[in-house]
C-alpha cells in the first residue's frame, strides 16, 4: 500500500508532516511521491492567512479532482483545525479530515481508512520522523502554540496556548537526529523565546545541552520576540561557535501607535537598542525580521516610519507581508482598513527598498571566505547551492552558488570564497 504526503506552510508544520510520514513508515506503508500510484494521499494544510487558505483550498481540489475511485484523500492540519464543518460541508469528497487535536489517534484514522492493513494505535511521536528537509538539517520543534495574543494573528486559535516541551525529551530528539547524521539543528516555535517560561525551564538551559552534543555543527533559532531577548542569550550567541550568529527577530512595525494596535509588546526604540545591541556583541551576525503593511489604522505617516526604519536599521534579511483580515481576531472588526490597492503599493515600495539593501550587504561580503553545506544540486543552473551560517533553510534567504568538475557530497562541509553578489544569492568558489 502506497501513501503520499504533501505538506504545505511553514516549518513548523512540516514537522507534523515528518511526524505523520514516520509513522507511516513505522507501519511498514510503502511512501511515495507520485501521487497518481498512492492508494492514499494525504494533505497537511496551513490555515494563517488567506494566502495559504487559498494554496490549501487550491490543492485538495486540485488533488480531489484527479484521484481515482480506489484513491483515499485525508486532508489534515491547521486549516482543518479551524474550518473543520465548513470543510466537511463544502467537500465531501474528502474521506477524512485530521484535525490537529486528532494526532494522537492518527494511526487509528488512517488504518481505518487502509482496510488491508491491521490496526495500529497511537499518533504522532518527535522520535519517529522520516526528514523532509536536506539530510543535514533538521528542524526541532521546542513547543508549540502561542500566548501573545496579536490583534491579527490566528495562531492561538489554531494551535491553543503555548506549550513547551521538556529539555530532557529535546535533548533526547537532538542525540538521535545527530546520530543519524544531521549536522545542523534548526529550533522552533511559534515564540521560541519563551521556551520555558510555563514549566520552569529555560531557553538558554535548553541550547547549552545541545550545544554541549559532540556530532553538533551549527545550532540554528528562528522565531524570537524582540523583548524576550535575554542577557545571557546574547552572551551564549556570542561565546559559542556552534551557534549561527543570526537573529530572526520578527518586528512587524516600527510605529509605536501601530505596534500597541497590534498588541505587541516593546517600542520602536527598544527594537533599535536591542539590534544595535547584538550587532555590538554578536561578529558578523545576520538579523532577520518580518514586517506587515496594511495593518488596520495604518496611516501614511505610520507607513512612512516604516519604511525610514528600515532604511535606517538595514535588516540582512527582511520579509514584508500584507496585512490579512482574520476572523475572530481582534483586528478583524477595527475601523479604518486600509485599500487593498494601497497596500499593495506600500508592499511593494517596502521590497525596493530592502532589494537595494540586500544588494548592498550582499556586495560586501564579496571576498569572504566562509564554510558551508552542500545543500542540493541546481540543474538548470548546473551549479550546488550552499547555505552558512548566514543562511536559513526555510525557503526565505537565498544560497551560495558554486561550480565544480568533482561532485559533491550532500552534506559536506566546503570553504568557499565568496566571488560575486546578486540581491538575494552569493556566488561563490571552492577551495580545497
Amino acid at each position: 500500500m502506497k501513501i503520499g504526503l504533501i505538506s504545505l506552510g511553514c516549518a513548523k508544520n512540516l514537522v507534523d508532516s515528518e511526524m505523520m510520514l514516520g509513522q507511516l513508515k513505522k507501519a511498514q506503508y510503502e511512501l511515495t511521491t507520485n501521487l497518481a500510484l498512492a492508494d492514499l494521499i494525504i494533505i497537511n494544510t496551513c490555515g494563517f492567512i488567506l494566502s495559504a487558505k487559498e494554496e490549501a483550498i487550491r490543492t485538495i481540489f486540485e488533488v480531489a479532482s484527479k484521484k481515482e475511485s480506489w484513491q483515499k484523500l485525508v486532508v489534515t492540519g491547521c486549516l482543518v483545525q479551524r474550518y473543520l464543518d465548513d470543510l466537511i460541508y463544502e467537500i465531501p469528497e474528502v474521506d477524512a479530515f485530521i484535525t490537529i487535536d486528532d494526532y494522537q489517534h492518527f494511526n487509528e484514522i488512517i488504518s481505518d481508512l487502509m482496510i488491508d492493513k491491521p490496526t495500529n494505535s497511537g499518533g504522532v511521536d518527535f522520535n519517529c520522523r522520516v526528514l523532509a528537509t536536506p539530510p543535514f538539517t533538521a528542524y526541532v520543534r521546542i513547543a508549540d502554540g502561542c500566548d501573545n495574543r496579536c490583534a491579527y494573528c490566528a495562531i492561538p486559535l489554531i494551535r491553543g496556548p503555548f506549550k513547551s516541551r521538556k529539555i530532557k525529551d529535546i535533548v533526547f530528539e537532538c542525540q538521535n537526529l545527530l546520530k543519524n547524521g544531521v549536522k545542523e539543528l534548526v529550533l522552533i516555535a511559534q515564540d521560541t523565546t519563551r521556551f520555558g517560561k510555563d514549566n520552569n525551564e529555560t531557553l538558554e538551559d535548553l541550547l547549552e545541552e545541545v550545544l554541549a552534543l559532540k556530532d553538533l555543527k551549527l545550532l540554528r533559532l528562528l522565531y524570537l520576540y524582540p523583548d524576550e531577548i535575554s542577557e545571557r542569550l546574547l552572551n551564549i550567541f556570542q561565546n559559542n561557535p556552534k551557534m549561527a550568529a543570526y537573529f530572526d527577530l520578527p518586528i512587524q512595525h516600527a510605529s509605536d501607535r501601530i505596534l500597541k494596535a497590534m498588541n505587541r509588546r516593546g517600542s520602536q526604540e527598544d527594537i533599535r537598542r536591542l539590534i544595535g545591541k547584538i550587532r555590538q556583541k554578536v561578529p558578523k551576525v545576520i538579523v532577520r525580521s518580518t514586517v506587515m503593511v496594511g495593518f488596520p489604522g495604518e496611516e501614511k505617516e505610520d507607513y512612512q516610519i516604516l519604511e525610514d526604519f528600515i532604511k535606517e536599521i538595514e535588516f540582512e534579511r527582511l520579509g514584508v507581508f500584507i496585512y490579512s483580515a482574520e476572523e475572530d481576531t481582534k483586528a478583524f472588526t477595527l475601523p479604518k482598513q486600509v485599500r487593498e490597492e494601497e497596500k499593495k503599493r506600500r508592499y511593494q515600495k517596502l521590497i525596493e527598498v530592502q532589494q537595494k539593501i540586500a544588494r548592498k550587504k550582499n556586495q560586501a561580503r564579496i571576498g569572504e571566505i566562509t564554510m558551508a553545506f552542500v545543500e542540493s544540486y541546481d540543474a538548470r543552473r548546473k551549479k550546488y547551492r550552499l547555505r552558512d551560517y548566514s543562511f536559513a533553510g526555510d525557503d526565505v534567504d537565498g544560497y551560495i552558488y558554486v561550480e565544480s568538475k568533482d561532485k559533491l557530497t550532500i552534506g559536506a562541509e566546503v570553504k568557499v570564497e565568496i566571488i560575486a553578489s546578486y540581491t538575494y544569492d552569493l556566488l561563490g568558489r571552492l577551495i580545497k
